[in-house]
């Protein structure tokens, strides 16, 4: 592996961890291509080290908002989320796992346009979003003529398609659930982010799992995974700190911009991968 991949990993971990603080960026877009193009690392490894990172961030920050009860987490449901997420990422593992050397180029970039697309979407909802629901709560919900029990079943089946990415693309970030909780649910940003971490949590724990029993347990990248963990479980832990301080409109600019810068980064290390 490349000396320098090491030599940034903790600063690298850092910038990650701040985007999972704050809205549950997954570390997808720049670990695997670093580590797969750069380091020439095998895919399954990259894509392992990109889900363990995940993981370790979402177990801090779970832990952390399962210490704010006035958060108002629902446990039982966001674990019955997670459960549904991860029966759908570990069926699609074992399925895609033989599969992804055969697709491997698809994998040498990040993956920009989608999340400037998100980051777009917060940056909007941030500016549409009046000062005056100083409660957070979106009550500008597009779905808020469907009842809780429709809600509930929309949900579970955004979770099946969360698991299916999970699963064959190792995306594994808590933002995906976010987006379920912010947009179907009505969930404000900050109790948003906590109810994904518990998601997250138990998918990727189920997801992270498989793919250990499918490589036989070994990790080449160990050292590198762990300076990344070091740096992303410490900088998101001090993002969630400081979001929890900002109100609901300025959190989903702040959002945004987290988002699209980003997906800047993952655009220039294409170009610069190119």
């Amino acid at each position: 592996m490349d000396p320098l991949i090491v030599i940034l990993a903790l600063p690298i971990g850092i910038l990650i961890g701040l985007g999972a603080g704050i809205v549950g960026l997954t570390a997808w877009p720049i670990i695997v291509p670093l580590l797969f193009v750069i380091g020439g690392v095998p895919l399954h490894q990259a894509l392992l080290s990109s889900l363990l990172v995940d993981l370790a961030i979402a177990i801090t920050l779970t832990v952390f908002y399962f210490r704010r009860s006035d958060v108002g987490i629902d446990t039982r449901f966001n674990a019955k989320l997670g459960l549904i997420a991860g029966i759908a990422a570990t069926i699609t593992v074992v399925i895609a796992f033989p599969l992804l050397e055969q697709y491997s180029d698809a994998f040498k970039g990040g993956s920009p346009f989608i999340t400037l697309a998100l980051g777009a979407v917060f940056l909007i909802q941030g500016l549409r979003l009046k000062e005056r629901n100083t409660n957070g709560a979106n009550k500008e919900n597009k779905f808020s003529s469907l009842s809780t029990h429709q809600k509930h079943i929309l949900s579970y089946i955004f979770c099946v398609v969360i698991g299916f990415l999970t699963g064959a693309i190792a995306i594994g970030g808590a933002m995906n659930f976010v987006l379920v909780l912010v947009f179907l649910l009505g969930y404000p940003t900050y109790r948003a982010v906590g109810s994904a971490m518990v998601a997250t949590t138990i998918m990727l724990s189920m997801t992270v799992l498989t793919y250990l029993i499918l490589l036989s347990f070994s990790i080449t990248t160990l050292s590198t995974v762990l300076l990344y963990i070091c740096g992303g479980v410490m900088s998101s832990y001090i993002a969630v700190k400081r979001a929890q301080r900002i109100p609901e409109r300025k959190l989903r600019l702040l959002i945004g911009i987290v988002v699209i810068a980003t997906a800047i980064f993952a655009s220039v290390q294409i170009y610069l991968l190119g």
